[in-house]
């Protein structure tokens, strides 16, 4: 028996170009069913590998207005690159921001600059671990690292403080 008969059609039964078009619309249809759904299907896959993280950013020099709005109330919900991500601004406290200078004695001396204030946020999400680091939105959480608080009201920069990681079934 032949593969391909004087006819064109695979072993007597199919033709050739019916066959490649239903390879196509197959691969077609494979690649919309994974764009559409697999990403929950990875996310299903992984999610023993997700954490909830809570960790704190030290933003320093602020505006005492901008301040002012942050400690007021709801600031929205945490985005990252333009998208909403899984966690929430949780705590603001607002501290007087210092500068220091050396008088004429040569004594270093630390004073409250007037309008300027620093804040520190608390901040808490469910992420997991990439590539060796925590990423919340298009950002890594790493201690040292600068750090973006941006809401859909706010948006200040400052710099991670300190973070603690635990399993997102609640074990450390």
């Amino acid at each position: 028996m032949k593969i391909l008969d004087e006819k064109g059609k695979l072993f007597g039964k199919i033709n050739v170009i019916d066959l490649v078009v239903l390879v196509v619309i197959v691969a077609i249809a494979a690649g919309l069913c994974w764009k559409l759904f697999g990403a929950k299907v990875s996310d299903a896959l992984d999610s023993d590998s997700k954490v909830h993280m809570t960790y704190e950013v030290l933003c320093e020099d602020i505006d005492e207005q901008i301040a002012a709005y942050c400690a007021s109330g709801d600031l929205g919900p945490l985005m990252s690159g333009g998208e909403l991500v899984d966690g929430s601004v949780t705590g603001v406290a607002v501290t007087p921001y210092y500068e220091s200078m050396v008088d004429a004695n040569g004594t270093t001396v630390n004073y409250e600059v007037e309008g300027k204030k620093n804040i520190t946020f608390t901040i808490e999400c469910n992420t997991k671990l990439t590539k060796n680091a925590y990423p919340v939105g298009t950002q890594e959480v790493r201690v040292g690292k600068p750090h973006i608080v941006k809401t859909n009201k706010i948006e200040v920069t400052g710099a991670i403080t300190a973070m603690e990681v635990e399993k997102a079934n609640g074990a450390a």
